[in-house]
């Protein structure tokens, strides 16, 4: 005996309304991620930029003052800040305005699927760019801080210059029996040695 199917009892008018609600909120999810996703970008944009302007205001401005495995701390605790904060930034802009691609037809089903598809992944994108730009804001706290509380480098131990290639030139000029011969050493930028010596 196959069954019998009968239509199933009204909608009553919460469930349209639900409806209604969801369906509209499935029309501008994506919009709705993007507005936030570009929001978070510029606050995080504008957080980072205020601490990297009031360390330059209010640190050293040159770790070379530090001690140096305090000042190659903060060298490491810059790239760390530079390379999470990169990559945090290009989540917020996927985040923000999507990805280029070529979709081909025949994976092409409908609008309203892939406007969800791209909302899910945009949404995914803005987590993970949030937690790695406040990984990075973080990272360059910490290397402002270790800037303005590291152990600075002891007077007496400045930092040794950079040394200076040397090149030694030794010049021959003769002209015959009975003329001088000079010779002139140099070394750098500086001439250090003159020396003429006649021929008996």
């Amino acid at each position: 005996m196959s069954p019998v199917l009968r239509p199933g009892p009204a909608a009553t008018v919460h469930e349209l309304h639900t409806a209604q609600a969801l369906d509209a909120l499935r029309r501008t999810e994506l919009a709705r991620v993007r507005a936030a996703a570009a929001s978070w970008r510029n606050g995080i944009g504008g957080l980072l930029a205020a601490v990297a302007g009031f360390g330059i205001v209010k640190g050293r401005s040159d770790i070379g003052e530090l001690t140096p495995p305090w000042a190659r701390a903060v060298g490491v605790l810059l790239l760390l800040a530079l390379v999470i904060g990169t990559a945090g930034a290009l989540s917020l802009i996927r985040a923000a305005t999507g990805w280029l691609r070529l979709l081909p037809m025949d994976e092409f089903h409908s609008p309203a699927y892939h406007e969800h598809v791209e909302a899910l992944l945009s949404v995914r994108a803005l987590r993970r760019g949030i937690a790695l730009a406040l990984a990075g804001a973080a990272l360059l706290v910490a290397a402002v801080a270790a800037t303005w509380y590291g152990p600075a480098r002891p007077a007496g131990s400045a930092a040794e210059p950079a040394r200076v290639p040397q090149m030694h030139v030794l010049v021959v000029v003769g002209l015959g029996h009975g003329a001088e011969d000079q010779r002139v050493a140099v070394r750098g930028e500086q001439q250090i040695g003159d020396e003429s010596q006649a021929r008996g």
